[in-house]
């Protein structure tokens, strides 16, 4: 009994506190909403009010019933009736004023002609985008040359069956591998700069020559094109790869023409140098014909003349003074008769060389004939004549041969000298100095004789 009474008291204490505790929750919640009037949340505070008072009035009941009176136990349902009246209304309000908020039928509708027009507009533009991407993907599958996609390490994404038989590939041996890795060993390094700029810049096109490595071993020259596929973002490359075999074949075909004519051409060019270095030498050799002694090597008798000639007009232009020397080997028939024809050639070539030494090199030494030798002296006059004769005769005396007896040939020489005078001509001149020789040879050889001046034997002609 005693055990009865006590859970009973704790009933009660419990279903006290309820209703307090309730009761207090439901006037914060009230006194916040009545505080707080910009609040939205208004309604639903007042609703919770509701709730809690709804509890309360629930407990009190409860105590009417534990306590047997019957009069706080129908307060108690009535104020919970009350209070889930109360609730409910306030939940009606907040959902009245949510109504209030939405757009009236005709903007309601109008929202729904804008959301319908843009879903139709979405609707084409993926019908555009579906349809864009079909034709990439039929020009990227039916393209007449190589095709590849790859990203920016090179690694293949997708290739056309042009690509795979221009290597002779199949599909599975070229999806996923490296593309770079496809091509020759030497053009690798420049297709790794092309992604790198690539990945860099991330627009633009770069385009490589270089050598795909055939299944078969061969070597396939290809223009590739490099470039970021357009709205793919910077991390797809598509390549368009090119056969160019045939025109690298005509580019090694002219390369090879070219070489082949650049040798013939350095050959013909040879040639011909040659050919012009024979033609040199042969009109060297013609000149000297035409103007040197060819026993001797000094000028012949028609180059003399054309050098005395040209001394001669100098000389009447300047009044400057010029000298012949005619030389003569004394004997020289009798040198040639016993000693024999050779040996006359060779003294006839050491004397030649005897005058050029005493001659200056503006003097001019030729072969008048025979055993005649003849000296062009410009800017001379009679002493420096006189003197370069003397030289002559004293160097030709010291010359001495070896004959065909035990003793040496010795020889001499001698010589007429002519030195001109006002106006003369080349004739006469020669022929004063051919007589001062002859005058030099009857006086007994080896002698020098000054010809005489022609206006001297002109007073002696008339007296």
């Amino acid at each position: 009994m005693a055990g009865l009474q006590g859970l009973a008291a704790v009933r009660l204490a419990a279903e006290a506190g309820l209703v307090l505790g309730a009761s207090i929750l439901a006037v914060w919640l009230v006194a916040l909403a009545v505080q707080r009037p910009e609040l939205e949340l208004r309604p639903v505070l007042l609703a919770l009010a509701g709730a809690f008072l709804a509890a309360a009035a629930a407990g009190l009941a409860d105590l009417g019933v534990l306590l047997g009176l019957g009069a706080l136990r129908a307060l108690g349902v009535q104020l919970a009736a009350g209070a889930a009246v109360l609730g409910l209304a306030l939940i009606a309000l907040r959902e009245a004023r949510r109504l209030r908020r939405l757009p009236a039928p005709a903007e309601f509708h109008q929202a729904q002609e804008a959301l319908s027009r843009a879903s139709a507009g979405q609707r084409i533009a993926q019908q555009a985008l579906n349809l864009s991407e079909g034709r990439f993907r039929a020009a990227f599958e039916h393209a007449a040359i190589g095709m590849l996609l790859t990203d920016m390490r090179g690694r293949v994404l997708r290739h056309n069956a042009a690509f795979a038989a221009l290597i002779g590939g199949d599909a599975a041996g070229i999806q996923r591998r490296d593309a770079v890795g496809l091509a020759h060993d030497d053009d690798q390094p420049a297709l790794r700069e092309a992604l790198a700029r690539l990945a860099a810049d991330g627009q633009g096109a770069v385009t490589v020559e270089c050598r795909l490595r055939h299944r078969d071993g061969r070597a396939v020259w290809v223009t590739t094109s490099l470039a970021a596929l357009p709205g793919a973002g910077a991390e797809t490359v598509v390549w368009q790869v090119q056969d160019i075999g045939e025109r690298k074949a005509y580019e090694q075909t002219l390369r090879e023409t070219r070489d082949a004519l650049e040798q013939r051409v350095a050959e013909r060019t040879r040639d011909l140098q040659e050919a012009n270095r024979r033609l040199e030498r042969a009109n060297r050799h013609l000149r000297r014909m035409a103007r040197d002694d060819a026993l001797t090597g000094i000028s012949n008798r028609r180059h003399l003349t054309s050098e005395l000639r040209r001394a001669r007009a100098a000389a009447a232009r300047y009044g400057d003074g010029l000298a012949v020397l005619m030389v003569d080997i004394d004997h020289f028939k009798r040198i040639n008769d016993n000693e024999g024809h050779q040996l006359g050639d060779q003294v006839l070539v050491s004397v030649a060389d005897t005058l050029r030494r005493c001659l200056r090199a503006s003097d001019t030494l030729g072969r008048y004939g025979g055993d005649e030798l003849c000296a062009v002296l410009p800017h001379a006059d009679a002493e420096a004549a006189l003197a370069v004769a003397e030289k002559v005769r004293r160097t030709v005396h010291e010359l001495a041969f070896r004959g065909r007896g035990p003793r040496p040939v010795c020889i001499t020489c001698s010589v007429g000298v002519a030195v001109l005078v006002g106006d003369e001509r080349v004739e006469a001149l020669l022929a004063r100095a051919d007589d001062a020789l002859y005058q030099a040879k009857r006086a007994g050889r080896d002698r020098v004789v000054l010809a005489a001046d022609p206006a001297h034997d002109r007073q002696l002609a008339g007296q």
